[in-house]
């Protein structure tokens, strides 16, 4: 088996660097240290689901299934650059023809996951798949959530606030990571097929946090096969969350500098040599104040870039 990987009583195991990962025989994943410590595990309610599309133009409606009620499981070894793992085919599930390929691999070295998934067979249609993989913390083990939304935000285990942010990743989401930090523990993802990926970032006080990728159609169906990478790593933030992402687009050669955008777009340069300036609490009587406070950094020939005005009535009145 890859990775002096065992295959047993219906799990799969990956064997990293600091980390082995262990696939349940309900697909869920359980990340452990050398010493055997459980450190992360993804959520097994409602677990992976697909939602399946009958052929043609049938009465039937659509409807959902769990990858791991598929009569016929098929295991084997997946190579793929440094990722060397698991290759699961799903087949002769109930009321329907589809089958399902599910990759799991590992680059050892790196402790970094491949997860894909895609459609190789039947009339039926995928719609999407669930869950793969809902990622989750108790806030009673601490740490934060990294959320990529608008400059991107943390949110603290001990936050007294619910959340709950979802939406298209490259839409709702800026940037395809995500992660979680806790006691000198880092999980994070890198959405490769990120404009069909669906997120929703959950935060409940006093009970956990969460982080759900769901694939959605296009055109319908799984048109391709959709993948993410997850990283394990010790004593990380997300500073070096954010370092590492740029490194992985510096290695597929998709990092685009400010400096190259600007080339094309030189209005950029206006705004990295300027105060991005905000007001969103709209306090009443402090509009005064706030416009004191914009002559000021004007006065100082600071240039002030307003970030979607959020104060009605907002002009261009020459500040």
């Amino acid at each position: 088996m890859p990775n002096d990987s065992e295959n047993h009583a219906g799990q799969l195991v990956l064997a990293g660097n600091k980390v082995d990962v262990t696939v349940g025989a309900d697909l869920s994943l359980a990340i452990a240290d050398k010493a055997g410590q459980r450190i992360w595990q993804t959520s097994t309610e409602p677990g992976p689901t697909m939602l399946i599309g009958p052929r043609g133009w049938s009465d039937r409606p659509d409807f959902t299934l769990r990858l791991h009620e598929a009569g016929q499981r098929s295991v084997t070894d997946h190579r793929e650059g440094h990722y060397c793992g698991f290759k699961i085919g799903l087949s002769d599930n109930p009321s329907t023809d589809v089958q399902l390929e599910l990759i799991l691999a590992l680059d050892a070295d790196a402790d970094e996951l491949l997860v894909q998934v895609g459609q190789t067979a039947g009339q039926d249609r995928v719609r999407q798949v669930e869950h793969l993989y809902c990622l989750q913390k108790p806030v009673s083990e601490g740490g934060y959530l990294v959320v990529p939304h608008g400059s991107g935000y943390l949110v603290s285990a001990d936050c007294p606030d619910s959340l709950d942010d979802r939406g298209i990743v490259g839409g709702a989401f800026s940037m395809p990571l995500f992660g979680m930090v806790k006691d000198g523990h880092a999980i994070y993802q890198i959405v490769q097929s990120f404009w069909d990926a669906y997120a929703v970032v959950r935060h409940v006080p006093g009970e956990a946090s969460t982080i759900d990728l769901t694939w959605l159609s296009s055109l319908g169906s799984l048109r391709y096969r959709r993948r993410c990478v997850v990283r394990f790593a010790e004593q990380a933030t997300y500073l070096d969350m954010a370092r590492a992402y740029r490194q992985y687009l510096q290695d597929r050669n998709e990092l685009v500098t400010l400096d190259e955008k600007a080339r094309d777009n030189p209005n950029i340069n206006r705004y990295i040599n300027g105060v991005e300036f905000r007001w969103h609490t709209q306090e009443e009587g402090r509009h005064e104040h706030v416009l004191n406070d914009i002559r000021t950094l004007q006065s100082h020939q600071m240039q002030v870039n307003f970030f979607f005005p959020k104060w009605t009535g907002i002009t261009d009145s020459g500040w």
